[in-house]
This record gives structure tokens, sequence and C-alpha cells, in this order.
């Protein structure tokens, strides 16, 4: 997620760019037009032509990395389901994240407590989660007619692994220590060893 912002084309791409780092330098709280403005190489201007106030540029940077999101996710079908699986659980909550993307999960989960409040936001999350639960869905049911995953309910399956992780991470992110989800990671693998693979050929 962090290499998205390491090269950029367009000014929409350097404006998402610099609200990264402005988030990752200061949180949701703390993240302001001005201070997005402070990691932008351009004139600061061209942010209040774009954009009216902070929450309808983050909106658009949600938007922004939910594309992403799911041009990436996409491209792991192309991987054989098992090694699919295990791709998407290290791209959505790495063992090791560092400290760049661990302060970037802190301005995600602040932003997604705004959900309630902040409509633009809530619109966004609720595609990501169900992104995300598709993709899973989708890699648990090409294993299971490839043969390597035992007949389950690919759907249920995906919406247990994709709760668990996300409860792992928010309370990693919360408690700010990674034991948690390092854990939690070890017992999914032992769940995949278990549910999924017991009953398929390449177990």
């Amino acid at each position: 997620m962090t290499e998205w912002f390491d090269s950029v084309e367009s000014t929409d791409e350097a404006i998402m760019a610099a609200t990264y780092r402005a988030l990752c330098t200061h949180g949701y709280a703390g993240t302001t037009i001005s201070r997005i403005g402070e990691e932008f190489e351009k004139s600061q201007s061209l942010l209040y032509y774009h954009y009216d106030d902070k929450d309808d540029l983050l909106a658009d940077f949600l938007t922004y990395l939910l594309d992403r999101l799911e041009a990436e996710l996409s491209d792991c079908q192309a991987t054989a389901p098992r090694e699919c699986l295990t791709s998407l659980l290290e791209k959505l909550a790495p063992r090791d994240p560092g400290e760049e993307r661990r302060q970037f999960f802190q301005a995600l989960l602040e932003m997604r407590a705004q959900t309630a409040h902040k409509p633009a936001y809530r619109d966004q999350f609720e595609r990501s989660d169900a992104v995300i639960v598709v993709e899973f869905t989708e890699t648990i049911e090409a294993g299971i007619e490839q043969g390597v995953f035992a007949d389950v309910d690919a759907e249920r399956a995906a919406e247990f692994i994709y709760s668990t992780l996300y409860g792992a991470l928010d309370r990693s992110v919360s408690l700010d220590r990674w034991d948690p989800l390092d854990r939690t990671r070890q017992e999914l693998d032992r769940y995949l060893e278990s549910h999924l693979l017991a009953a398929g050929p390449g177990a």
C-alpha cells in the first residue's frame, strides 16, 4: 500500500500522496488542509481549488485508496487459490507492518470511527468491506472448484476470516501492541489448515 505513493505522475496523485503523508504524521484529528499543503510540492491554492474542506478531500482519498486496493486484490485471482489467500492476509494485515504503516492504520481507524456522522466516509468503508469479503469469497470458491479447498460455505468463511482479521488489527492499533495481530494471524493459519485444506489433495 505505501508503495502507491512512492511515484506520482499527476496533480491528483500528488494530492493523494500528500494526504497520505499528513495522515501518517498527524493522524486523522491532526490532519488539516494546511498540513496536507505542507506535504504538497505544488501551490496550496490547488488544494482549495479542488476541495472545499478536509472532509471533502479525505472522502476522495478513501475513494482513491479503495480503487487501488480493488485493482490490486483482483490481480491476486491470477495466482493459485492457496497462495492468493495467503497474499490477501498479508496485504491487509501484515505481520510486521513497519512504523509508517502502523501510523497509517491508526489514521484509517480514526476515520472509520467518524462514519456515524460522515456518510461519505461510511459509504467508502462499506464498499471497502464488501470488496474485501468478495475477494476472500471468490478465492475460496476458486479453491473449492479446483479441489484444493474443502467444500465449505465460502461466503461465511470469508466473513469469519475478515472479521477476525479486522478485529485483531483494530485491537493492535488501538493498544499500539502488534502481538495480538501476530497471534491472530497464527490462529488463522491453523484455521485454514484445519478447515479449508483438510479435504484438498494439495493439503
